[in-house]
């Protein structure tokens, strides 16, 4: 991806020659061609209808002729000054066969390869950005859940136009923690690079986090792994996973139907089965747990209260239906981290129901225990559930 990401922060989208593009592209292999083109992101474009000329500020205009004999398309690339400049062309289809680089489906597939949200209400630029306004202008990608806390997600094609630091400086006056894409590093002072390495205003290099794999650009695989925290003595006393990835642990779900979730007696832990295995995770271990004070996060309280709740579950504890949607999306991102999923677990909200819904099971106790009460109630017998203990 670095050649194509390259090409993008120097010459930006929008249509370029096929032969241009091929050999700019040639770096990074026919995979990643490939993918681009799979993605939508480079797309067949109109044909050209100028070509260039030695001088400057000039172009020849492209005129179509008879066709070859074999049917073959032929062009002419005339110069319109008077007297004429430079001399008529002849030209081939190839010659004038352009493709286009749609930067929107490009950050379609950011979004998505870096599980961004997109934004609900899109940020203003600024009275002084506004003056700067223009293709430079940096892009408002989302929101990202980070380490467990929402961060706004920014894209800025040319770190090296005066949008970027205007953008850098307002986000630093900020509350809310930022993260700023630029398509390569090399344009940006390492020492402004090294002091937005991480912390609340974040620079990062797309070309250091965007990989081919199976056909499609996604994530490398370190934004995957979920953040690893010490666990406490008492969690591994009941011999909770610690080794970063669900999927070190536990059996790797095809789909989240594969996946029940299940309350335990313990504070702090949830229980996870797959495939009949089951183990106990801390926050930490599914990446929702506070960086600093490693105290779980509201998507860890609301998973916790979908599983007492057997599956059924609302966010009004969190406030109005915005602020529910935004810890539902937290929800999901961790959860698609931690199991390393496209798929969403939650489905939208449904406005008919007035209710959301997983795709995971969830479950108030073990899935055996579960299981035995329902044969038991089926039978007709009183079952009363044992009670919980806490240690």
């Amino acid at each position: 991806m670095r050649a194509f990401l390259s090409l993008l922060e120097t010459r930006g989208a929008g249509d370029v020659a096929a032969a241009e593009l091929r050999d700019a592209l040639a770096g990074d292999g026919d995979a990643a061609r490939a993918a681009l083109v799979a993605e939508g992101v480079v797309r067949q474009g109109a044909l050209a209808t100028t070509h260039p000329c030695d001088g400057i500020g000039c172009a020849r205009e492209v005129r179509e002729r008879t066709p070859a004999a074999n049917g073959a398309r032929r062009f002419l690339a005339v110069c319109t000054e008077r007297p004429r400049a430079c001399e008529t062309l002849s030209l081939v289809e190839a010659d004038v066969t352009q493709e286009t680089i749609a930067l929107d489906a490009f950050l379609a597939v950011v979004r998505r390869a870096l599980r961004i949200d997109p934004p609900l209400h899109p940020t203003k630029p600024s009275a002084r950005g506004a003056k700067l306004a223009g293709a430079d202008v940096p892009t408002h990608l989302g929101e990202q859940l980070h380490l467990g806390k929402t961060r706004d997600v920014f894209f800025a094609r040319r770190p090296t136009a005066p949008p970027f630091a205007t953008l850098l400086s307002e986000r630093r006056a900020t509350t809310r923690p930022t993260l700023v894409l630029v398509p390569t590093a090399r344009g940006i002072d390492p020492e402004l690079l090294g002091r937005h390495d991480g912390g609340h205003v974040a620079i990062a290099a797309l070309s250091d986090l965007l990989v081919v794999h199976d056909g499609r650009i996604t994530a490398a695989r370190a934004l995957r792994e979920v953040p690893r925290i010490e666990a406490s003595p008492a969690s591994r006393s009941a011999r909770v996973a610690t080794r970063g990835t669900v999927g070190d642990l536990l059996p790797r779900a095809a789909r989240w139907g594969d996946v029940t979730f299940y309350s335990v007696e313990r504070d702090g832990l949830i229980g996870v089965e797959i495939a009949g295995r089951q183990r106990l995770f801390t926050a930490a271990d599914l990446g929702m747990a506070d960086g600093r004070s490693r105290e779980p996060v509201r998507a860890f309280t609301l998973l916790r209260r979908i599983c007492d709740g057997n599956g059924i579950f609302d966010t009004r504890p969190w406030g109005g239906r915005e602020n529910g949607k935004k810890i539902v999306s937290e929800l999901r991102h961790a959860l698609s981290a931690a199991f390393e999923m496209s798929e969403l677990p939650i489905e939208a909200y449904s406005r008919r129901s007035r209710s959301w819904k997983t795709k995971f099971r969830a479950l108030a106790g073990k899935p055996s225990e579960v299981a035995r009460m329902l044969v038991e109630i089926a039978r007709g017998r009183d079952v009363e559930p044992k009670p919980k203990r806490r240690r």
